[in-house]
């Protein structure tokens, strides 16, 4: 359970991306889930998908965000990569993906289509 509210989880999401952002790999970044949505709570993360030029693991991530993190919840080494962590408190989600994967990949949910996408993403 986090106790800010959704501007100082926005803030915390942009400062980790401002970091994220100058990798090689990163292409862009998205805010998705309740904080994207206008639902987020006491008991919500932040998911953030971060689309990649190329496969990425906790060798290129980790030296990036070591600085934010404050405790590591859960790390998948396979690819796509994904890192639980907290992060100034705050739980956040980071998805690794390559970038040729991310609207492909929606567009097959059948309850997500490409409008629904474009609304409930925010660019970071």
């Amino acid at each position: 359970m986090n106790c800010m509210n959704s501007k100082e989880a926005i803030k915390i999401a942009k400062e980790v991306a401002k970091e994220l952002k100058k990798a090689e790999f990163t292409e862009s970044m998205y805010i998705i889930g309740s904080l994207s949505t206008g639902h987020f709570d006491k008991y919500a993360d932040v998911d953030i998908i971060i689309t990649t030029n190329k496969k990425v693991y906790s060798k290129d991530v980790l030296p990036i965000i070591n600085n934010f993190v404050t405790k590591e919840v859960y790390q998948d080494d396979r690819f796509p990569y994904r890192i639980d962590a907290e992060i100034k408190g705050l739980k956040i989600m980071l998805f690794f993906l390559l970038e040729g994967w991310v609207l492909p990949g929606i567009k097959q949910n059948k309850k997500a289509g490409e409008h629904e996408y474009n609304k409930h993403k925010d660019l970071i």
